[in-house]
């Protein structure tokens, strides 16, 4: 079974977009970086798929990995330009206007960072920003996935790679774990569930 097939009432859309960070292009999108030597118009994340849909919000990755190196540019990112506390920073990722609840947000990240929401973030520690990540994927995605999915919905070794290769401990054109290629529509090359295993539907941590 192709994981773009699985209903929408079990999986989010953010995932078959391998994006469980939900990072938009849009919403925080909007404070990303910018690298006019990559992308004349505006930043290309590593991994960013080639395909995108009009009007759709998410930004679409050939791997779920890839969506969490995004999830930690922006968090980074953000750091960098001054919105350095979880509170700062979830008012930015995760805005009010956007039809978040915001404050809630804030609360669950800092009970799972054992941060008070003014404390500053240290991007430069890499388990604060696993930590970090795993929250933001199950505050976007869900507390419960299905049974046959992980614990966090993406394997914490998937996890832990993306949050390295974020963080440039990793380089970004390293070779990911190995998975299977199919060819998909639309002339891309792109990945199923089910036969990249590990990435998106590995054993439960």
């Amino acid at each position: 079974m192709q994981y773009e097939d699985r209903p929408d009432t079990e999986v989010p859309y953010i995932l078959k977009c391998c994006n469980p960070c939900a990072v938009f292009k849009s919403g925080n999108w909007r404070d990303g970086p910018v690298d006019k030597k990559t992308d004349p118009k505006g930043y290309r994340y590593p991994g960013q798929d080639n395909v995108q849909i009009t009007g759709e919000r998410p930004i679409r990755f050939i791997d779920s990995i890839y969506g969490i190196v995004a999830g930690v540019y922006t968090v980074r990112h953000l750091n960098g330009a001054g919105y350095n506390t979880i509170r700062k920073m979830i008012y930015q990722y995760a805005p009010p206007q956007d039809k978040n609840n915001t404050e809630r947000y804030i609360e669950i990240v800092s009970a799972a960072a054992k941060k008070t929401a003014d404390e500053l973030l240290d991007v430069k520690d890499e388990a604060a920003m696993l930590a970090l990540m795993r929250v933001i994927i199950r505050v976007e995605c869900g507390p419960t996935p299905p049974a046959d999915l992980p614990r966090n919905w993406v394997p914490e070794g998937d996890i832990a790679f993306g949050v390295r290769m974020g963080m440039g401990l990793i380089s970004t054109a390293a070779a990911l774990p190995p998975r299977p290629v199919i060819e998909r529509p639309h002339g891309r090359t792109s990945l199923t569930l089910e036969e990249f295993g590990h990435s998106l539907r590995g054993p439960n941590p």
